[in-house]
């Protein structure tokens, strides 16, 4: 915000840099939404006894399947 004040001081225009951090503010709003929709979701899902695949099918749920290993 002091970037932004300093620039506007000097009669420079803040636009591009206030658009950046809008751009940067919405996709982290939109990673955290996503995030908290899939553990909804996975909120909903009946309880029961896990093998390996139906744990994979609930960390899968999540979107993130990053910590996935190749074989499972």
């Amino acid at each position: 915000m002091a970037q932004i004040f300093g620039m506007s001081d000097c009669t420079l225009t803040p636009c591009p840099i206030v658009r950046e951090i809008a751009q940067r503010r919405i996709v982290d709003t939109r990673e955290r939404l996503a995030k908290m929709q899939a553990l909804a979701r996975w909120a909903e899902m009946p309880d029961g006894e896990l093998d390996r695949h139906a744990l994979w099918a609930l960390i899968d749920a999540t979107g993130d399947k990053s910590q996935r290993p190749a074989d499972a």
